[in-house]
């Protein structure tokens, strides 16, 4: 019975962790595709690719 428990206690665990992983990578994705104005970006460097030539 203690066994069981602890099944569920992990496995509610990982499910708030890969919710929350999800939502965080829903979340950057969006600032990626559209950066908020006002606030710099989180990565170094420029958004877009250099134009090739």
């Amino acid at each position: 019975m203690r066994m069981l428990w602890w099944f569920l206690i992990l496995g509610a665990s990982a499910v708030v962790v890969v919710l929350v992983a999800a939502l965080l990578y829903v979340q950057v994705r969006h600032q990626m595709k559209r950066p908020v104005s006002g606030q710099k970006p989180r990565l170094d460097g420029p958004n877009q690719p250099p134009p090739e030539s």
